[in-house]
């Protein structure tokens, strides 16, 4: 349920940052200063830290088209999705005590303040915040960002997200 708001909400960044200004310059997310800032949280009380880089990406793809589900149409599909993926970087923070979860939501604000925001969600209390860079040729997305402080958590998938795939995906789950 989780993946699908979080594709569902790619999608809607997408079709809201095509109305963006034409050749406005996109301001991509500052990946290495993420990832500074993450590493300089991990072991911190209460902050889960999953790292996967290139290789560790390239190896769940080839595992999952060998296995079973490899099979699956779906789960093809949902492969096909990562095919331009380099790192994805996942922080969970909610057990984390206060002072270093307002810290961490500071600096990574503060990293992201010159990013291109794409979409902003409020649902129920809880904002959600979705960074990266279109491009409008491809209709691809590059260095995702979900930013959610409020729930203590930060989603960075580093690479290229094909958005028709992410749509051929959906299309079959809704």
């Amino acid at each position: 349920m989780l993946m699908k708001r979080i594709l569902l909400l790619l999608m809607l960044s997408l079709a809201a940052s095509s109305g963006m200004a034409p050749g406005a310059a996109a301001r991509t997310v500052p990946e290495q200063r993420l990832v500074n800032i993450v590493n300089g949280f991990r072991g911190t009380e209460g902050f889960e830290v999953v790292k996967v880089g290139r290789l560790g990406v390239w190896l769940m793809r080839s595992v999952a088209g060998m296995s079973e589900a490899g099979a699956d149409p779906e789960f093809r599909k949902a492969v096909k999705v990562m095919n331009g993926v380099r790192r994805v970087v996942v922080v969970e923070y909610e057990d984390g005590p206060e002072r270093e979860r307002r810290l961490f939501n500071d600096r990574i604000s503060s990293a992201l303040r010159n990013s291109d925001l794409l979409m902003s969600v409020n649902d129920g209390g809880s904002s959600v915040s979705i960074y990266g860079t279109t491009d409008e040729r491809t209709g691809d997305m590059r260095d995702v960002v979900i930013f959610t402080p409020d729930d203590c958590a930060l989603v960075c998938v580093f690479g290229r997200i094909s958005m028709e795939a992410v749509a051929e995906l959906l299309k079959d789950n809704m």
